[in-house]
């Protein structure tokens, strides 16, 4: 007697019918709300990402976008000069300059932040024409803020200056006030 052995082959057979159809349809979409669901807890339970993201950028330009008046920045840089607050009114007499020389150039705010107010400085001084030089000065309040940022000590004569040019510079060449 000869004994076989006889596999056979079973193969998956499913009727094409209507329901079998919308059956596996069905399957199919709750598979991917099922792992939607899924990918969705894991990553909100997942710290945010390091680094500059598009939700970062966003909220940055949001928050440029709200300032386009250098007013405020100037009378934030003077009361820090009055509480001797020398570092805080240098941050604010750059901040204040570099908005106008943003709405000068007409920059992203995106880009602003690739430029520092000398570049800026140079920009804008080199397309007007007949306009004070002021390149010269903006590196300088360019030098006192990068002092400050290296912990060097500024006297109460350099804040003050910064704080004086920074309001010359916007009474003088804001976009405002030169029509």
């Amino acid at each position: 007697m000869e004994n076989k052995l006889n596999f056979s082959s079973t193969t998956l057979q499913f009727s094409n019918d209507t329901v079998s159809l919308i059956e596996w349809f069905l399957l199919a979409v709750a598979l991917l709300v099922v792992v939607t669901l899924i990918y969705v807890f894991v990553l909100s339970k997942s710290p945010p990402p390091e680094g500059i993201t598009v939700a970062k950028l966003e909220q940055s330009e949001d928050e440029n976008m709200k300032l386009t008046d250098p007013q405020p920045l100037l009378d934030q840089a003077q009361q820090n000069l009055q509480s001797n607050n020398l570092t805080g009114a240098v941050e604010s007499s750059v901040q204040a300059v570099g908005l106008v020389l943003q709405q000068m150039l007409q920059i992203p705010t995106t880009e602003k932040n690739n430029l520092s107010i000398s570049d800026m400085a140079y920009l804008a001084e080199s397309k007007m024409k007949n306009a004070p030089q002021f390149s010269s000065s903006t590196y300088q309040l360019n030098t006192l803020r990068l002092r400050s940022l290296q912990g060097q000590a500024l006297s109460q004569q350099e804040a003050g200056w910064a704080v004086s040019f920074a309001s010359w510079f916007i009474n003088t060449l804001a976009p405002h006030s030169s029509s």
